[in-house]
């Protein structure tokens, strides 16, 4: 397989990573309507993000993609001044695994790709982390940013089993969503070798 990154290759996934930001954006907002949408702002991220995901995935089946798609969101929440030191983390960590696991099951083999879907959509699991792992700290900036409601109701929701479940969810979507992108983009992958 040719692993030369072409301009062509370089412009689909720079379209792809906007959408995909696009989507995190969208999930991330959201969130601000309930804290239950905070929490699982993955799972919703799984839920949409697909469409762009398994497309540019199809077209470009090459080292660096995802590393590239959430590079666009680490700048776009750094210029809107909301990237947290977890949420940094979480992007780095969970982009050079799937990385890894795009390379070692293969960049043409799909369940390499969904494997790796999971982790792109985990990836910005560092956002709500914070509840989790510092509570005290979350609430009293979600009393301060949204309502003292909202504050109230996530403070009941910093139990770890919430984790656990925003993070089952976010699995079992993703792979829902991965077969599903496989009977949409069938052309798609067999034109590219995908199996």
């Amino acid at each position: 397989m040719e692993q030369h990154w072409k301009l062509r290759d370089l412009g689909l996934t720079i379209v792809f990573s906007v959408i995909y930001f696009a989507v995190v954006l969208a999930a991330t907002i959201m969130g601000g309507i309930h804290p239950l949408l905070y929490l699982f702002v993955t799972a919703l991220i799984a839920l949409v993000a697909w469409i762009p995901y398994m497309y540019v995935m199809a077209k470009v089946p090459k080292a660096g993609v995802v590393l590239i798609m959430n590079l666009f969101v680490a700048i776009a929440f750094v210029a809107f001044g909301e990237l947290a030191n977890l949420l940094l983390g979480s992007l780095i960590v969970c982009s050079i695994l799937a990385e890894i696991i795009r390379k070692w099951a293969g960049y043409k083999n799909y369940k390499g790709i969904v494997m790796s879907y999971i982790l792109l959509s985990l990836s910005n699991i560092g956002s709500p982390l914070y509840v989790w792992v510092f509570s005290d700290y979350a609430i009293s900036e979600a009393s301060e940013e949204m309502s003292a409601n909202y504050a109230e109701i996530l403070s009941t929701l910093t139990s770890p089993w919430f984790m656990v479940l925003a993070i089952a969810a976010t699995v079992v979507i993703s792979i829902i969503v991965g077969v599903i992108a496989k009977k949409v983009y069938n052309k798609q992958f067999a034109n590219a070798g995908i199996m």
